[in-house]
């Protein structure tokens, strides 16, 4: 009897604790987007690193519109707001409505397609583009650790086609406007990894390298306002007599090292060494001559990313539509 009691003892101090730990321990609120790994640059790579204050609950609206939604409304990812109905042809079922893991996706990229930078913009492209990047989504070729591997996978192909179809189907238009600037408002990733000028660190700071994308209003991109766009700060361009020279060492380097007194010996050196490290011979000649020729990065890259989305898709056993470029 006496150990029966010291059992059930032992069962409700347990009990309690795990009852006070997970009361320390709040899970995260379901909004929350799960941290992906840190990257650099980080500007490139936005991590959420606080909030904005939380709106007054009453209903809002947006010019031009006769709709009204509460913040609560505007949130829902699952049932996001469509200001202008009428402004664009009727969405299939899981742009407006999501479901499980895979978010409505008017809810980020906007119901006019334009999206918010952490997203995308989706006007302009194919459908058949659209399928093959949620299939490279699906694959883990692209990775989106908070969004969009996930909701690739909760895709049927009939959903991912007329979402596709859809958003082929909308005008481009202007979004984004670029202005040169050696300084910008100093900022932060706020929800949804979108960047918000920092209410408490007034002031301007220097933009260095980075590319700053900001709400041209932010309370209309917090309504998720399809009409009211972004501003892109890039580092100003050097004044009228102070060109800089970036490229000028490579411009002149080039000429020589693909003169023939340079290139072929390299050519051979190239044959001789026999190292997985070394580029071949075939591969030298193709990549010098298309760096002389303007090409080299945009070949190079191209073929890692041929390279890597033909492995993935063979694992995953994804077929590639063969009027879809393989790069």
């Amino acid at each position: 009897m006496k150990t029966r009691l010291w059992a059930l003892a032992i069962a409700v101090v347990a009990a309690a604790s795990v009852g006070l730990h997970s009361q320390q321990q709040p899970s995260a609120p379901a909004s929350a987007l799960p941290s992906p790994p840190q990257r650099e640059p980080a500007w490139a790579f936005p991590v959420q690193a606080g909030s904005l204050p939380a709106e007054a609950p009453e209903a809002k609206s947006v010019e031009g519109s006769t709709k009204q939604y509460t913040p609560g409304q505007i949130d829902d990812l699952l049932n996001p707001p469509d200001w202008f109905p009428d402004a664009h042809k009727p969405a299939p079922s899981i742009v407006q409505k999501g479901h499980a893991g895979a978010l409505a996706c008017g809810a980020c990229h906007l119901m006019s397609g334009f999206g918010h930078p952490e997203s995308a913009d989706l006007t302009g492209f194919t459908a058949d583009y659209f399928v093959q990047q949620m299939n490279d989504f699906k694959a883990g070729v692209r990775k989106d650790y908070a969004r969009m591997n996930g909701i690739a996978k909760e895709l049927s192909d009939q959903e991912v086609r007329e979402a596709a179809e859809w958003f082929a189907s909308l005008p481009r238009g202007k979004w984004i406007r670029v202005v040169e600037a050696k300084t910008v408002p100093k900022t932060f990733v706020g929800q949804g990894r979108m960047r918000f000028v920092d209410p408490n660190n007034a002031g301007m700071e220097p933009i260095g390298s980075r590319i700053i994308m900001l709400p041209e209003d932010q309370t209309k991109a917090r309504l998720r306002d399809p009409r009211s766009g972004f501003v892109a700060y890039v580092y100003a361009q050097a004044e009228k007599g102070q060109e800089r020279l970036t490229f000028a060492p490579m411009t002149f380097l080039m000429p020589i090292l693909a003169s023939p007194i340079v290139f072929i010996p390299l050519l051979t050196i190239a044959a001789e060494v026999n190292s997985p490290g070394i580029l071949s011979q075939s591969k030298l000649m193709v990549y010098l001559v298309a760096f002389q020729n303007g090409f080299f990065w945009k070949s190079f890259f191209e073929q890692r990313r041929r390279e890597s989305a033909e492995g993935a898709r063979a694992q995953h056993a994804i077929s590639v539509p063969a009027q879809y470029p393989a790069a």
